[in-house]
């Protein structure tokens, strides 16, 4: 890898983990501070909850003594403010809490107050009838005092009513609990984010490194020779990701090509070394008709001047030469290197020329070929090279398995929509149960040395299931064996009009 590849990883590692750091911690830092604003109005409600409840626990007690002078007052009306107004002032001074107290009667009339900030102004003024249905609070910022927590307690004894009281409490201590306590959810999100970008931190550098040694390992595969990776641009990691990984799908198609060349190579060895197995067959084929070219010639040797029979014997040369001429083209047919297309087959014109061409071999051992393929067979999705060598293949092995006098019986028909099925069968002595599971695996072969390659079914099984298809054996030892492999029907012949 050259230094501008290290340069590209070094900045997808930087980039990817400040990416995860930045959004990471983004979203973590505001759900802490979320969950902090939450718990602090949830503990801010329980400390006004529990000093309200203070408050009016003292403002319970201290209406007993305002309830006492004002019935003392009433008792003794020359006395009238200065029970009340006592009460008051020894209440304020004996609770430094307390900021303020006013006491009204029914009708709205200040019968008390203190402390009195001027000779017009008193802390809390009350502007009509003194309200008696219950205790109320309130928390508010009053302009003298500040923060005040204010209690409203009605007077009242029985069904009578003597007013109410309201009494301010000095609040700023709560004010500041509540300032403690956000300072203390604040200072705690702040480390509880810090140690987690920590973490984050360490977890993201860990991961951008594998990335990083994984970029690597993926450039040392290095199936493409002279090429060069391209620099990306600073911080876009995805499209380096991309791009790596864009190399190494052509890497990949590269050495599936050679993978495929190499199979084509293996298939046209095994075509060959079929051939070489027919030669004896062929070579009776060519070398009959040879022989009677060479009488013929002979007889026109002997006798130039009888132009009838010169005649003749020409005639049957014309004859004898289109015989050669058709075996060979059958055995350059069959041997031909087949294009990289799948193409289409017609199964019945293919089927019948594999067993032309294997007619010689067959009469030799007297065995009998039956042939049932229908003419109506829509075209196979394969190279009609491909299937020859697939049907010659198992013509052979069914050849080499049954003795003089067998049978071979050739079927050809559609299984179903999408699909045609060939099966070669044979009454031959079959293949041993332990046999079945290895006789596809290449170079495995039951014959004697020299008889064959154990290429032949590897050969065929590849170039079916590269289509698409499935082979498959059914044999019993002593009762012959069944070859069968499926293969799709060529889509564009499949139309409404057919």
């Amino acid at each position: 890898m050259n230094a501008v590849a290290f340069a590209g990883v070094d900045t997808m590692h930087g980039s990817l983990r400040a990416r995860i750091l930045a959004f990471t911690g983004a979203v973590l830092i505001i759900l802490l501070l979320l969950i902090s604003q939450v718990l602090l109005y949830q503990w801010r409600d329980v400390i006004i909850a529990k000093e309200r409840d203070a408050v009016i626990a003292v403002s319970q007690t201290f209406s007993v003594t305002l309830l006492d002078a004002l019935i003392r007052e009433e008792r003794t009306p020359a006395a009238r403010e200065g029970i009340l107004q006592t009460s008051v002032d020894d209440f304020l001074r004996s609770l430094r809490e307390v900021a303020y107290v006013s006491i009204a009667d029914p009708t709205g009339q200040l019968l008390a107050v203190g402390p009195v900030l001027s000779a017009d102004q008193v802390p809390h003024g009350n502007s009509g009838p003194a309200s008696t249905e219950g205790i109320g609070t309130r928390i508010y910022a009053d302009p003298a005092f500040g923060w005040v927590l204010e209690v409203h307690m009605p007077l009242r004894i029985g069904q009578r009513s003597w007013g109410a009281a309201t009494i301010g409490f000095n609040a700023e201590p709560i004010r500041e609990e509540v300032r403690r306590l956000f300072m203390f959810l604040f200072l705690t999100t702040m480390i509880v984010s810090a140690v987690t970008l920590v973490v984050l931190y360490l977890l993201a550098t860990r991961l951008t490194r594998s990335l990083s040694r994984l970029v690597q390992e993926m450039d040392r595969v290095d199936l493409v020779p002279g090429s060069d990776v391209a620099a990306t641009q600073p911080g876009d990691d995805v499209a380096f990701l991309f791009h790596r990984f864009d190399l190494m799908k052509r890497r990949i198609e590269t050495s599936r090509r050679q993978l495929e060349d190499a199979q084509r190579q293996v298939y046209q060895a095994e075509k060959l070394a079929s051939i070489g197995r027919l030669a004896s067959g062929v070579a009776h084929q060519v070398n009959n008709p040879l022989n009677g070219i060479r009488s013929c010639l002979y007889a026109i040797d002997k006798e130039p001047s009888h132009v009838a029979q010169t005649k003749e014997y020409v005639g049957l040369i014309g004859e004898a030469i289109t015989s050669i001429e058709t075996v060979v083209q059958k055995l350059l047919g069959f041997a031909r290197t087949p294009l990289a297309t799948k193409g289409e087959t017609d199964v019945a014109v293919m089927t019948r020329k594999v067993a032309d061409l294997f007619d010689v071999r067959l009469r030799e051992k007297q065995v009998r070929l039956t042939l049932d393929v229908a003419n109506d067979l829509p075209p196979a999705a394969i190279d009609p090279q491909l299937f020859q060598e697939i049907v010659m293949n198992l013509l052979l092995n069914s050849y080499d398995a049954v003795g003089n006098g067998g049978s071979v019986r050739i079927e050809a028909r559609r299984s179903d929509e999408e699909s045609l099925v060939v099966a070669v069968s044979d009454d031959g002595m079959g293949i041993a149960a332990e046999d079945q599971a290895r006789i596809f695996e290449p170079f495995f072969t039951t014959k004697e040395i020299g008889q064959g390659t154990g290429l032949g079914l590897s050969v065929c099984q590849s170039i079916v299931e590269s289509h698409g298809g499935r082979l498959s054996v059914s044999s019993e030892p002593g009762r012959g064996a069944t070859f069968q492999f499926l293969l799709p029907i060529e889509r564009c012949h499949e139309r409404p009009d057919h």
